[in-house]
């Protein structure tokens, strides 16, 4: 996990909860996983996927993604707890928070 002393962890917020940063888990092509607690301290994996790769295809690839995963579907399968946008320097980025325990 990589972290960036010295500035400011990032807030990501939605419509029922805030997150904040605790580090940077990976990155990838389409975008950046953080490390994330919310108001309650519970940590979280969050995906943010970088504006500029998400065609329109990919961006409905993403929200059936999200809808999949919203529901309980298998223990092997993430679930998704809370999603959102992040407005960051004029680009908006889909997220997608995703419990870490059981």
């Amino acid at each position: 996990m990589s972290s960036d002393r010295g500035r400011n962890p990032k807030i990501f917020e939605t419509a029922f909860e805030k997150y904040e940063e605790r580090g940077r888990l990976g990155r990838g092509g389409s975008g950046e996983v953080y490390l994330v607690a919310n108001s309650d301290d519970q940590e979280y994996a969050l995906t943010l996927l970088a504006a500029q790769v998400l065609s329109g295809e990919k961006r409905g690839r993403f929200r059936n993604e999200i809808g999949f995963c919203l529901q309980p579907v298998h223990e092997n399968v993430l679930r998704i707890i809370d999603c959102g946008v992040y407005e960051a320097r004029t680009t908006l980025s889909h997220t997608s928070t995703i419990s870490l325990g059981p």
